[in-house]
């Protein structure tokens, strides 16, 4: 009976799922819908940062624009190519083709190792977002610490140029201090 009812609420569910306007960019990775299960604790923090990928709540410059944060006046990428999501960032953004590749690289070695068929081999959003049903959970879960990897990098790249760029403004107001008291002085 326990079971039964269960499944009414799934297929319930489903049905809610499949034809709601709501939530179409996480319907895009994940169609079907399942009930939730218990993850070990180590495993929340990467489960809520592939979450926010899936639904695009990220800190790139679509949702932030969308959102209407100060300093996102726009959602095109640095790049200038195309807009922010985590579609281009992942998958096309020319600024981070040197680690893409990297971890492309990785995710395609997985494969090989796990004896994949060349079929189910894609490098797509879906794959990379551990959300692949031809793939089992442990490749899944190899690609998505190859793909934390990825965003890891990014983001320690990015605080460096970022760190590079404060010390530089900062020689740049010192030495234009410096001009200044200099030209007082004559």
């Amino acid at each position: 009976m326990k079971a039964e009812l269960r499944q009414d609420a799934l297929k319930s569910w489903q049905r809610a799922w499949d034809t709601s306007d709501k939530g179409r960019s996480l319907h895009e990775y994940k169609p079907q819908v399942k009930l939730n299960q218990d993850l070990p604790a180590d495993r929340w923090g990467i489960v809520t940062k592939l979450f926010r990928l899936k639904t695009g709540h990220s800190q790139l410059n679509e949702h932030m624009h969308r959102m209407h944060i100060p300093g996102y006046d726009t959602p095109v990428c640095a790049c200038g190519q195309d807009t922010a999501n985590v579609t281009h960032y992942l998958l096309h953004c020319p600024l981070h083709t040197h680690i893409r590749d990297t971890t492309i690289s990785s995710i395609e070695t997985l494969f090989v190792k796990n004896n994949i068929p060349p079929a189910y081999r894609v490098i797509n959003i879906c794959t990379l977002l551990g959300d692949s049903n031809q793939l089992t959970s442990s490749v899944r879960s190899a690609i998505e610490t190859c793909v934390l990897g990825f965003i890891k990098t990014l983001v320690q790249s990015l605080l460096f140029v970022h760190s590079v760029y404060k010390f530089l403004h900062n020689i740049t107001t010192i030495v234009t201090t410096i001009a200044a008291h200099n030209r007082t002085l004559q």
